[in-house]
């Protein structure tokens, strides 16, 4: 199994991102939000990404205490509307240490362990990330080359990606 897929639903920005159009982020406003883990609770949704083939995606996440579900539906046209399929994916969540981005913001680790994927168990998939929160808008790490791809640990962004976003529902 992909390593990066359980990160790509959850997250819904990786490799190509799901997320809503740039814009945003990286000045600290009042309203930031780092190293809180309550702060993530509850749902979140990514903005209609469309392709350059014709299609969409967009995803809703879900998160409690310490347990995440992401949904990730693809649709046939450009607008989200005609739904071709959808993905879920349950899973846990562990919040980490803050880190001063390269960007300069202040952000949070996060790993999420990806247990099933549409009702099947999986063997436990991992991936490493960090999130930012910022006026409702929730950023996460820029996978932006091999060497921050999530994988493990080592590998954890050290920035945060500011043209893909989910917003709090």
């Amino acid at each position: 199994m992909n390593n990066l897929l359980p990160i790509t639903i959850v997250a819904s920005l990786l490799l190509g991102g799901c997320g809503g159009g740039g814009g945003g982020g990286g000045g600290g406003s009042s309203s930031s939000t780092s190293g809180n883990a309550s702060a993530l609770i509850g749902s979140w949704v990514t903005p209609c990404n469309d392709s350059s083939d014709g299609t969409s995606s967009k995803s809703e996440i879900t998160y409690s205490s310490s347990e995440i579900q992401a949904l990730h539906f693809d649709y046939s046209d450009l607008s989200c509307v005609t739904k071709s399929s959808t993905e879920t994916v349950i899973g846990k969540y562990v919040v980490g240490n803050d880190v001063t981005t390269s960007s300069g913001v202040i952000a949070t680790e996060i790993d999420f362990f990806a247990e099933s994927i549409n009702g099947e168990s999986i063997s436990e998939d991992i991936g490493y990330t960090i999130f930012y929160i910022d006026s409702g808008k929730l950023y996460l790490g820029d996978h932006a080359n091999d060497a921050v791809d999530g994988t493990s640990p080592s590998k954890r962004p050290i920035d945060v990606d500011f043209n893909d976003y989910q917003l709090r529902r």
